[in-house]
């Protein structure tokens, strides 16, 4: 634990700076060397609260001075100069993911020599940022270079309590499309952002960093200002948000069937204090794709190959605005594909594309499983794949047939498609395929099954079985048991506990589950997935990556 920094002055050569401006510096080459002045606008802290990282702000730009003596030193509204290098950061496990994006790391300045401190108190420049939009932020490519920049937003801030941490949010005014703020403390440095908690403000918001999975790159946040300025939308600007924020995003940027596509037709938002805001569409040509009304729904329907383009208009009161957007269509077109069981008996390593119906969401992994009437597959891929599916579409994927593991000397390993890509989406609202549904299992028999070597994540089977949750001071862990509070479990494999959350209402009740064996970490034994719980006739199905 930091107990406190001795600083001893040092004779310093600045020979080999340049003086310039923070946007100069930003927009230099990995290694250049800056004297920057500007006025420290934010501190970050590292495991302990312990300060290690300052935003400097200028008349031009922003950036992270990454330097845990230097963060010691200074105190929010310092105007200081300081001479330092330019580099990117990446944490070293993300190295390669990150690559796989495009992206170069967190821009930074690093090795800081504080030349001169004055304790002024003095408010950052602000009249270089930009207002922006959080979904604007989200929507940039991880490949720009505006992490450490700062933007103003108006947005959501959000508490959302963990087992030993709290993590906050901040979200557009749709109140979904957003990030976390980054944090090494388990939220403690954002505590401050508490009295925001539910209340839409003024942000002064930087995108600090990318964490980089398999599935995707994306922003996390530092809040560098925080102002509740009681925000209360304008009426008039209520059209334009619903085409931006819930009209848009209906639609694919092209169609390889009909999507039968139920429309939105009237927005309310009481949060925002708005109240019928009616939509209207046409095509441009109606031979391609035209909006029909069916039993009261307005519903896209896509007849014919060509590209066309949709016009929505929203209108409240007096205030109409307009959208347009091209879409492809591309239909009656032959594809080719196979079946599940015809992927297993693949080696290994081949590509292969499979038709069959997303089924269920993977958890703490980006996809789902595909189910057809000859056996289930795990389908990992991108979140941009997941964005054009829905559960009920049936679909051709293109990915290599392999079996995921982290020690081959242990197991075989998880039965998948990697590296998955969207070949064809043809849609549909399909019920859950029970053909190779497994019946006839007891808790002793997935214990059994649980403990073996057998190549069997593409088994799924329907049990009932009791849900037991444990819960301690920083982890929620859920198990499937055959009595209340049994001693015999089964681990449900996850990231945190809050992706069983769904699962609560079964908690220490009989129920009916269809699940799956899973081996995505090589333990000792096969943790399990929750596919389904099964309600009657009805299915809850696990819809984790699709919310």
């Amino acid at each position: 634990e930091l107990v406190k920094y001795e600083h001893n002055e040092t004779p310093v050569d600045l020979s080999e700076y340049s003086e310039g401006t923070v946007k100069e510096a930003r927009d230099s080459e990995v290694g250049s060397k800056y004297i920057l002045k500007g006025v420290v606008a934010y501190i970050t802290y590292a495991n302990g609260m312990a300060p290690n990282g300052v935003f400097l702000v200028d008349e031009t730009e922003s950036i992270y001075i990454y330097d845990l003596e230097l963060a010691s030193r200074v105190a929010i509204g310092d105007e200081i100069e300081v001479a330092c290098e330019r580099t990117y950061f990446i944490v070293s496990t993300e190295i390669d993911l990150a690559a796989k994006w495009g992206y170069l790391g967190s821009c930074q300045m690093v090795n800081p020599i504080l030349i001169k401190q004055e304790k002024s108190n003095k408010e950052f420049n602000k009249d270089w940022i930009p207002d922006f939009t959080v979904k604007g932020i989200m929507n940039t490519s991880v490949t720009e270079n505006i992490t450490t920049s700062i933007f103003k937003v108006t947005a959501y801030v959000k508490r959302v309590p963990g087992s030993g941490f709290v993590n906050f949010y901040i979200d557009d005014l749709d109140n979904a499309t957003g990030s976390y703020c980054y944090s090494l403390c388990n939220g403690k440095d954002f505590e401050y952002l508490t009295e925001f908690d539910g209340k839409i403000c003024t942000v002064y918001l930087s995108p600090f960093n990318c964490k980089s999975t398999n599935a995707s790159a994306f922003f996390r946040f530092v809040p560098v200002l925080v102002l509740d300025e009681g925000y209360k939308m304008d009426l008039k600007d209520a059209p334009q948000f619903v085409l931006d924020y819930v009209v848009g995003d209906q639609f694919y940027d092209k169609y390889t069937s009909d999507p039968e596509l139920e429309v939105v037709t009237s927005v309310s938002n009481e949060e925002l204090g708005f109240e019928g805001v009616e939509v209207t569409y046409s095509t441009s040509d109606e031979n391609v794709a035209k909006f029909e009304d069916e039993e009261g729904k307005l519903v896209l329907h896509v007849l014919a190959t060509g590209t066309v383009t949709i016009t929505a208009k929203a209108k409240l009161g007096d205030v109409e605005v307009t959208l347009e957007k091209e879409i492809e269509c591309e239909v009656d077109v032959e594809y080719q594909s196979i079946t599940v069981s015809e992927a297993f008996s693949k080696a290994d390593g081949t590509i292969v594309e499979v038709r069959g119906v997303v089924s269920a969401s993977l958890v703490n992994q980006k996809g789902f499983y595909l189910i057809d009437d000859t056996g289930m597959i795990a389908v990992r891929t991108t979140q941009d794949v997941l964005a054009l599916v829905k559960l009920g579409d049936e679909v051709i994927v293109k990915g290599t047939k392999t079996h995921y593991t982290k020690d081959a000397t242990k197991r075989l390993g998880q039965l998948l498609l990697e590296d998955s890509e969207l070949v064809v989406n043809f849609y549909g609202n399909h019920e859950f395929n029970k053909t190779n549904l497994i019946t006839d299992k007891t808790i002793d028999d997935l214990l059994t099954l649980r403990d073996t070597n057998d190549d069997i994540t593409g088994n799924y089977y329907q049990v009932t079985l009791y849900i037991k949750k444990y819960v301690s001071t920083y982890t929620t862990n859920y198990y499937l048991t055959n009595v209340k509070g049994g001693d015999n479990t089964i681990y449900l494999y996850a990231g945190s506990g809050s992706q069983y959350k769904w699962l609560d209402p079964y908690v220490d009740v009989e129920a009916t589950f269809i699940v799956a064996f899973t081996d995505w970490n090589t333990k000792a034994d096969f943790r399990a997935c929750v596919l389904a719980a099964v309600d009657g006739d009805n299915l809850i199905i696990n819809d984790l990556n699709f919310r």
